[in-house]
């Protein structure tokens, strides 16, 4: 796995960047640390032939930056690592560093003040969360940030839920971490405990991890039962999938606003279906 960590060098970046350094540790994943700077003459503009001798300057001066950045983030010297700085938009930009990698996973942070509806709509986590194909690991910039010792991975029990878990299971066995499905499902739906059933049996026989557990949360209102999840049993990370068109509606409908100070303040780990 290749850790793809933005850096602005802002405080909520060095706490994302922090995490995803100490995950890589844990890991033995890379580390891909990329600075995006915004472009200083535009394509319409005559000079934009002097871009590339003026990124060469940028790349020098904030590679050094990148190097005191790395003092930072590890106390001992960690071999995996490459700094990249590249020009443009920064969302598009980090879109595109990740697309460049196999088994990428983007880790960036966020203000977890509550305001997630500014989040969604002004952020460059939020865009990116919107752009990519891939994971991105969002890190709050208050509240539980320690390395995961449990996971849990909210599933509706089907096939694109599967296919992520595969994903977050090779985390949980790296960091030897406890894994939780957690399904929401209404009162009035009993057949949902036996497709729970089978759905993690099946999870548990194509992985073959043995701290695989089962949560079916019964609450009419899903929204209500990630809530009441989370603040009982208390996870260091909370994964689901999501569709990228739809992320925007989902998040606005009412009552999710409800709950934002609930779940922001623990990393979430999103992946995108179809």
């Amino acid at each position: 796995m290749r850790i793809l960590i933005p850096a602005d060098f802002t405080d909520v970046s060095k706490r994302a960047a922090t995490y995803g350094a100490a995950l890589a540790e844990k890991t033995g994943a890379e580390i891909n640390l990329i600075y995006v700077h915004k472009p200083s003459v535009s394509r319409n503009n005559p000079v934009y032939p002097m871009e590339a001798e003026i990124h060469s300057d940028i790349s020098k001066e904030t590679g050094l930056q990148l190097g005191e950045y790395y003092k930072e983030l590890f106390h001992e010297p960690f071999s995996k690592i490459t700094g990249i700085t590249r020009i443009g938009k920064t969302a598009d930009e980090i879109v595109l560093e990740a697309a460049r990698i196999t088994n990428s996973l983007i880790v960036m942070g966020t203000h977890s003040d509550g305001s997630f509806k500014q989040w969604i709509n002004g952020s460059e986590t939020a865009e990116v969360i919107e752009k990519t194909d891939g994971p991105v690991l969002v890190i709050p910039s208050e509240g539980k940030a320690g390395i995961p010792g449990k996971i849990a991975f909210l599933t509706g029990c089907d096939s694109y839920d599967l296919v992520a878990i595969e994903k977050v299971v090779s985390l949980t066995n790296a960091l030897n971490a406890e894994l939780f499905l957690v399904h929401i499902a209404p009162l009035s739906q009993n057949g949902d405990r036996q497709v729970f059933s089978d759905f993690c049996n099946r999870v548990k026989l194509q992985t073959g991890y043995e701290k695989i557990y089962s949560r079916i949360i019964k609450d009419e209102d899903v929204i209500n039962g990630i809530r009441r999840y989370t603040e009982t049993h208390k996870p260091d990370l909370l994964a689901f999938n999501v569709r990228s068109k739809v992320l925007k509606k989902r998040l606005f409908q009412k009552p999710f606003p409800q709950i934002i100070s609930t779940i922001t303040k623990i990393p979430l780990l999103i992946f995108h279906r179809p």
